[in-house]
């Protein structure tokens, strides 16, 4: 569904109009960085490394994302405590919000955590589109068209330390504002994009678990 990725691996990483560097560039609303290095501390601080997911339907099917989002330049895909087509190599540097993989899951890193730590907001959905390089409008999401509805699990961090967490579709509520790229993106934040027809609403979309604590 999305093939316009550049990267060693034919579609991953970001659109031409994405996040290709270079070091220490920024990009989108929110300035997300391009580092050397992804932020590898704990999620109390100095800095931040939670957990997001967007989920993507289209026309009744889901959509998987592809792996190496906000990677300049990924590497080929490997494998990762047994995950198949895992992205952890860039050749130029790393924007600190990517995906490592197809799964849905934002990882969300920055040296500098936000007020109020990992229980903060660090970037929005339109900072993570920035750096994937694909629009999203009321009829429009990259290369999918038609009417775009989307639901949130709400501005709440769920995420904490020595738990998982499943965020029931019992929280989603439909996003009534006026520019779903402001939608702030907090630890264990689920959102769901939904284009065209045919597509499962409300508390009929999955539940998300997340096997991470933050």
């Amino acid at each position: 569904m999305f093939p316009g990725g550049i990267g060693e691996e034919k579609n991953d990483g970001d659109y031409p109009n994405g996040g290709h560097g270079p070091l220490n560039s920024t990009i989108g609303a929110d300035n997300v960085p391009c580092l050397a290095s992804m932020y590898g501390g704990q999620p109390t601080g100095p800095g931040i490394h939670v957990h997001a997911f967007v989920g993507i339907y289209y026309n009744g099917a889901e959509v998987a994302l592809p792996d190496g989002i906000g990677f300049a330049d990924p590497s080929a895909d490997g494998t990762f405590f047994g995950i198949n087509n895992w992205t952890e190599y860039a050749s130029h540097c790393y924007y600190q919000m990517h995906t490592h993989d197809a799964s849905g899951m934002i990882h969300i890193e920055g040296y500098t955590a936000p007020a109020g730590g990992a229980k903060g907001s660090l970037y929005t959905l339109g900072d993570f589109l920035a750096v994937w390089g694909i629009p999203l409008n009321s009829m429009q999401l990259g290369p999918l068209n038609g009417p775009v509805t989307i639901y949130t699990s709400g501005p709440v961090a769920r995420g904490g330390y020595g738990t998982n967490s499943e965020v029931g579709s019992n929280t989603y509520t439909v996003f009534t504002g006026l520019d779903p790229n402001t939608i702030p993106l907090y630890s264990h934040e689920v959102v769901w994009i939904l284009i065209g027809s045919g597509n499962p609403t409300g508390s009929s979309l999955p539940n998300v678990l997340f096997f991470t604590e933050y």
